[in-house]
């Protein structure tokens, strides 16, 4: 790996694991290695195997586009932070988020009136949805 690419992504790794709150110790854990190696892997001072790379970036819920060499410098913590939230919610979770999303974008066009009907189509979806999930629990 050339060195600015290894420190790239070392940096991105440790941003994650940092957002993510979670230790080098825990992350060597999580992917059978030495944490000096994930210390060693985050300041660039070695090149990890691919599969070593994989792993990583895969308990950390990285967006495997942090290896993409043409945009490395396109790196957005946040986006990673998001699809981290994203990759572990719920239906429900995600029906609510885009709801969410939706009324943000369109909030500047948006009456007060058609506001709360997107909330009252949200809160009423997302009772369907757990009246579904219990339904379905009561059934196994």
């Amino acid at each position: 790996m050339a060195d600015n690419l290894r420190t790239s992504i070392g940096e991105r790794i440790r941003a994650q694991r940092i957002a993510l709150n979670i230790t080098q110790e825990e992350l060597a854990e999580m992917v059978d290695m030495h944490g000096k190696q994930i210390y060693r892997i985050e300041t660039g001072k070695c090149s990890p195997s691919f599969i070593n790379v994989l792993n990583i970036i895969t308990a950390l819920k990285m967006d495997i586009r942090v290896l993409d060499i043409k945009n490395i410098n396109n790196f957005n913590p946040l986006r990673d932070e998001i699809y981290s939230i994203l990759s572990d919610a719920t239906d429900e979770e995600l029906y609510l988020y885009r709801n969410v999303i939706d009324a943000i974008r369109k909030s500047r066009r948006l009456t007060t009136k058609e506001l709360q009907k997107i909330k009252k189509a949200t809160i009423s979806k997302h009772n369907e949805i757990i009246a579904d999930n219990s339904i379905n629990k009561k059934s196994k």
